[in-house]
């Protein structure tokens, strides 16, 4: 997998790439709910084995991000109410 992404890479010009430097929480939860709205109702049997790992790989990753995104953001909410005291 790696040497498809590198051979796209290389094949471009650098003007054309654009990299990002971070993403907000909010748009993290955006991107993973479209990741899992994509995948969840596949039918996995009808699958190979290989793509019924990457659909089970992407709802898996995309439930960690999900968390992370929501700790985040209520940590960055609720963390100042404790200061007040």
């Amino acid at each position: 997998m790696d040497e498809i992404v590198n051979t796209l890479v290389n094949d471009q010009e650098e003007e054309d790439i654009v990299y990002e430097e971070g993403y907000t929480s909010l748009e993290i939860i955006n991107g993973t709910y479209f990741a899992l709205a994509s995948v969840i109702e596949m039918d996995t049997t009808l699958m190979s084995k290989a793509d019924e790992q990457r659909i089970n790989r992407i709802k898996k990753k995309s439930i960690k991000m999900l968390d992370w995104a929501i700790s985040d953001m209520y940590d960055s909410i609720f963390d100042d109410e404790g200061n007040d005291e």
